[in-house]
């Protein structure tokens, strides 16, 4: 099982010193995610964490601080699509955020994993996802397509995990359920327990 932990995309206090430890405890893979930051302030960000943490760290944002900052990797959304080729020679996880199985199986780049989204009702976006796909539809594709390494988004927590493992997903990437749990207890050991719940859920 694949388990990624987005970053909230608002600063969240203490929210390195969580980063940090997750990674420590290589309970998940930490995607790096701030829209509103400009390049510096990102590089900024991502400067806090020494080498052996930031080398664990992929970036959805400004993905050319990639190889300045040694990261483990670049993640491609809907405004960093039109640079994946930039990326081709540089060696990198390579992965990339869709919303249709056209997206993935149009996709001429050979990437590490695929995010599809949104597949159940989302926990950080109100009003957001729970029907984009057929249930049955969607088992169907990912059991044709799993070379791909297809990551379930969208609305991911203890409830969900179960169905994500049947469907057929390689791993799932959570994002609400992690930073509201932190938000409320601002305990670090309670984020652990919880991905280390997720990880357990997944492998009954």
């Amino acid at each position: 099982m694949k388990l990624i932990v987005i970053t909230n995309p608002d600063e969240t206090e203490n929210e390195a010193a969580l980063i940090s430890a997750i990674i420590e405890s290589k309970l998940a893979n930490i995607h790096f995610r701030k829209p509103s930051f400009s390049e510096e302030e990102a590089e900024a960000y991502l400067l806090q964490f020494p080498l052996g943490i930031r080398e664990n760290i992929v970036t959805h944002t400004h993905p050319q601080l990639t190889e300045k900052l040694q990261l483990k990797g670049v993640h491609f959304t809907g405004n960093t699509k039109h640079t994946i080729a930039h990326y081709d020679a540089i060696d990198c996880s390579k992965s990339i955020s869709t919303h249709s199985y056209d997206e993935i199986t149009e996709c001429h780049t050979s990437f590490n994993y695929y995010f599809l989204s949104p597949i159940f009702q989302s926990i950080s976006k109100q009003g957001y996802g729970g029907n984009a796909f057929d249930k049955l539809e969607l088992a169907a594709f990912l059991s044709n397509h799993k070379e791909k390494s297809i990551i379930a988004l969208g609305g991911i927590d203890m409830q969900h995990i179960a169905a994500c493992k049947s469907l057929g997903f390689a791993g799932v990437a959570v994002l609400g359920s992690v930073w509201q749990l932190y938000q409320k207890t601002q305990s670090i050991n309670e984020v652990l327990a919880y991905l280390k719940k997720l990880r357990s859920a997944w492998e009954q």
